[in-house]
């Protein structure tokens, strides 16, 4: 059994080669680290193959989908006959006083611009939900003048 250290050290250098005498404050520069295991470093992308830089701010907090030149929300009108809904929406709505995204008319009849919409049970073009936190569409209920 005293003579399994030296038969494992012995394995190991082997495998491995001997220890390497290297500092433990300093890491190896990649390189080294490359032609340790065979491989040659790759060389820096040029600048147009690098792929293009994102935005650190989220999609939500640059509109998340809000479309204010077709008054859509991801594809969804906000014109039209609306349905209120307590779950599965199309689109979140929060009424505000000021700084709406869309001013919003309820009308009876042809709701066929931004902002006209008319209530109904059935058959609506799109469902929406009363929220009072992270909508997606924040809208102010005017009398007159609907739209973006």
């Amino acid at each position: 059994m005293s003579n399994s250290l030296p038969l494992a050290a012995a394995f190991l250098a082997a495998c491995h080669g001997p220890p390497a005498a290297t500092p433990a404050t300093s890491s190896p520069p990649a390189a080294m680290l490359a032609a340790d295991i065979g491989e040659a470093p790759s060389p820096p992308l040029p600048p147009d193959a690098r792929p293009p830089e994102t935005s650190p701010v989220p999609a939500l907090a640059e509109g998340g989908g809000f479309d204010k030149a077709t008054c859509t929300f991801s594809g969804k009108q906000l014109f039209g006959k609306v349905q209120i809904v307590t779950a599965f929406p199309d689109v979140k709505v929060q009424v505000v006083d000021a700084f709406p995204d869309v001013k919003v008319q309820m009308v009876t009849a042809f709701p066929d611009s931004c902002g006209k919409w008319q209530a109904v049970e059935v058959f609506p073009d799109i469902k929406i939900q009363f929220v009072q936190a992270f909508p997606d569409v924040k809208v102010q209920f005017v009398t007159a003048f609907p739209g973006t």
